[in-house]
């Protein structure tokens, strides 16, 4: 329900106290005045920051994104995306792989909104192991944003900004395990099969087709392809610590990918990553949409894929490569982590599923 109120959080942003805001709540009816105290930074984006806040009358703590109008937008038109935005994370929750968001407050030039607590993002735990040489548990986090990108397509929504810093990591109090979720939802579309709208994501993860120059015209695109090649971008990012494509020009980003098409080398500085990921990477990586793995097939995939790195030159005993967190000490199937203990049940769920654009 929406309720206007004293914005709280002005004397710490520069908004006069007596200015009025509105408020969305997705569980109940209730006063925001004098609820939040703000902790420390989480983390920075392009045109927005997330801090660590405290609901004082409940002792939740909760994360906030204040997200400030980019130079040259009206007042309404960021009011409309910061909605839209909102709105695609709310139909969007209730998923484990999606940050679960609560509440919407609005005051221009600036926008809150207050969901679950995650860590940081991901882009920090794959520049920080890279940096330091330590493993981290690529696997299982690639298969949450895996789970939380089909759930975004089984609900008719393209995510279409799929990147490191689009994807939180939570520490889960259950088995010590980081979890992956998806945060960033400004950039969402619906349906699936659509005229081709204007990209406004990360050109690294940009899928060919998205990035040609070509006036849209009234041809249909399939997004939900778009995401699974924005996947295989991050997924080599999360192995090597690199991008697989150099350069950003349409046309010299497509040289690449024949090139790579043809057997040459994926990436010059990249160390040298397993038969078995070199195969998912073909994948994904075909310039026609159409030919592009779905990302059931994909799942299944990743989940038996012995390891990302190669081997060549070590003895291999069917254990992960030492740069690869081992997530396999279990005794019993109750023990595994989530992503195997569900295994079975999602596939038996979900895979006979086609998207509702006819994937």
């Amino acid at each position: 329900m929406s309720q206007a109120g004293q914005m709280v959080l002005g004397h710490l942003f520069g908004v006069p106290h007596n200015h009025q805001f509105t408020s969305q709540w997705h569980y109940q009816n209730t006063s925001i005045c004098g609820r939040f105290r703000i902790l420390n930074k989480i983390g920075r984006g392009v045109s927005s920051v997330v801090y660590y806040c405290e609901n004082t009358v409940l002792r939740r703590v909760l994360a906030m994104k204040i997200i400030t109008r980019e130079d040259g937008t009206a007042e309404a038109e960021h009011e409309r995306l910061i909605r839209h935005e909102f709105d695609m994370q709310l139909l969007l929750s209730g998923h484990r792989s999606i940050c679960t968001a609560h509440a919407l407050l609005q005051v221009f030039p600036d926008s809150y909104i207050l969901m679950d607590c995650y860590e940081g993002n991901l882009s920090g735990l794959i520049q920080g192991s890279h940096s330091a040489n330590t493993p981290y548990n690529i696997k299982s986090l690639f298969l949450d944003v895996i789970d939380g990108v089909i759930h975004c397509h089984r609900n008719d929504i393209a995510h279409r900004n799929l990147n490191a810093y689009s994807i939180g990591v939570a520490n889960n109090s259950e088995d010590g395990m980081s979890s992956a979720v998806l945060l960033e939802f400004r950039h969402a579309v619906s349906p699936l099969l659509s005229t081709r709208p204007a990209f406004r994501g990360k050109r690294q993860y940009c899928a060919p087709e998205l990035r040609k120059t070509s006036p849209p015209g009234d041809m249909l695109h399939n997004l939900a392809a778009a995401d699974t090649w924005s996947l295989g971008v991050l997924l080599f990012q999360m192995v090597t610590g690199n991008f697989p494509f150099f350069g950003y020009r349409s046309r010299q980003r497509c040289k690449f990918y024949r090139k790579y098409q043809k057997g040459e080398q994926l990436q010059t500085r990249a160390p040298e990553i397993s038969i078995e990921l070199e195969d998912i990477l073909r994948a994904i990586f075909k310039e026609e949409p159409s030919e592009r793995i779905d990302l059931h097939q994909l799942r299944i995939l990743v989940l038996n894929c012995p390891t990302f790195y190669s081997t060549k030159g070590v003895e291999y005993t069917g254990t992960p490569h030492p740069r690869e967190l081992e997530t396999r000490h279990w005794q019993r199937p109750d023990q595994a982590p989530h992503y195997v203990q569900e295994h079975y049940q999602f596939m038996g769920q979900h895979l006979s599923n086609t998207y509702s654009a006819g994937i």
